[in-house]
């Protein structure tokens, strides 16, 4: 089983608006970062769409998951497969 930290940020401007998520995935010395957007949504919806991407990348597995996300300030452990 790998360790793998999710660190997600999103968010829009003004809210409801433009907004943009980032993921950041960090696996040992391995690290990936993804990114994306829409034109017209909400902070809550980036956010969560950061965490998403972020799961969807994952390969292989079983994967031991860690989320860190900036919007809710907390940590997040999961399992998947």
């Amino acid at each position: 089983m790998s360790n793998v930290d999710l660190w997600t940020d999103g968010g829009c401007e003004p809210n409801p608006g433009r907004g943009a998520w980032a993921v950041i995935l960090i696996s040992g010395p391995h690290r990936k970062e993804l990114t994306g957007g829409e034109a017209q949504t909400t902070s809550n919806r980036m956010e969560l769409m950061a965490v998403i991407a972020g799961l969807a990348a994952l390969v292989g597995g079983p994967h031991s998951v860690v989320i860190h996300s900036s919007d809710f300030n907390q940590s997040a452990c999961c399992l998947s497969r």
